[in-house]
């Protein structure tokens, strides 16, 4: 079966003028593009140069991924939709943050392996970390009151062995009354992907503007449907199109309300009985529909970014 035709002129609901004074968002259909600049390079097969460098700086670049917003910056729509500003719109941004705990005993471990790796000779770089280590645990049990750590420790190790479940750290709350300072922190750990969900009502008011609607719906639908790839007998399937959403104030971008960066459309839901009852025209357009659109954006946002936008920002 031939794929749709893409629809060039611009879908508007409801039809009729935008002039200067007139809010709406805009959503532009882009085709996808991949992330990498020169595919996987020299990961993927045998080398075709042989030459050992070349084919490292090919991989290299093989590696190079573009920012999703910035490779679409010039992209052209491959179809437009205008819609009025829906009810309840908002913007919420998320960054994830962990709980991690390293006490002192861990920190002295770590600074003594990343010494004693560098060591030349194995044994004394061994050597080197159990002293440092060893060390760093008498202090702190001089801190703490405590005469010989080594007993305790040694003494977790054999009650295991004769089946308890037991650990250097509770034997020693047991014998003090105090633990190891875990020194918790909450740490940075990653950023978050923003989502969007918008409601749309449609009540046509003409033949004319009922076959928009249903141009509309059509649009959405399958620029959000994979495609099947004409290589490989169908054992591929291409990723679907992606959007460039932007609230508008005639021409111009609205001077205050949120950007977006580019998004996939991963949810659309349509009820055709959106007044609780089924109810049509004569051509069979309902009288009432309902189109959420739930949108989710392909890259994090960055401090970055604000530089170049105006009003709220992101």
């Amino acid at each position: 079966m031939a794929a749709a035709t893409p629809k060039k002129r611009p879908l508007r609901y409801p039809l009729g003028s935008i002039d200067d004074y007139t809010d709406f968002l805009l959503f532009e259909e882009l085709l996808y593009q991949k992330s990498f600049d020169k595919g996987l390079g020299g990961l993927v097969g045998g080398s075709s140069t042989g030459e050992a460098e070349k084919d490292l700086a090919q991989t290299f670049a093989g590696l190079k991924i573009k920012e999703a917003s910035k490779s679409y910056a010039n992209a052209k729509a491959v179809n437009t939709i205008i819609l009025p500003i829906p009810g309840n719109i908002s913007d919420s941004q998320a960054v994830t943050y962990g709980e991690d705990n390293l006490n002192s005993l861990a920190a002295a471990a770590v600074s003594a392996v990343a010494k004693g790796v560098q060591n030349d000779n194995l044994l004394s770089g061994l050597g080197e970390i159990m002293n440092k280590v060893g060390g760093a645990a008498m202090g702190l049990a001089s801190d703490g009151g405590m005469k010989d750590p080594s007993a305790l420790f040694f003494g977790s190790m054999a009650a295991n062995v004769f089946g308890a479940n037991t650990s250097f750290e509770s034997l020693l709350s047991r014998s003090t009354g105090q633990i190891i300072n875990p020194n918790l922190e909450l740490l940075f750990s990653g950023v978050a992907l923003r989502q969007f969900t918008f409601d749309f009502n449609f009540v046509p008011r003409s033949a004319e503007e009922g076959n928009r609607v249903k141009e509309i719906i059509r649009t959405f639908k399958i620029a959000m449907s994979a495609r099947r790839s004409a290589a490989g007998q169908g054992l591929f399937i291409s990723a679907p199109n992606v959007f460039r959403l932007s609230y508008k104030s005639g021409s111009k971008d609205h001077p205050f309300l949120n950007k977006f960066k580019i998004m996939a459309l991963e949810n659309m839901s349509v009820n055709y009985t959106a007044s609780g009852q089924y109810s049509t025209y004569d051509d069979g357009t309902p009288v009432h529909m309902q189109m959420q659109l739930a949108f989710k954006e392909l890259n994090p946002i960055y401090a970055e970014d604000y530089n170049d936008v105006g009003g709220v920002g992101y």
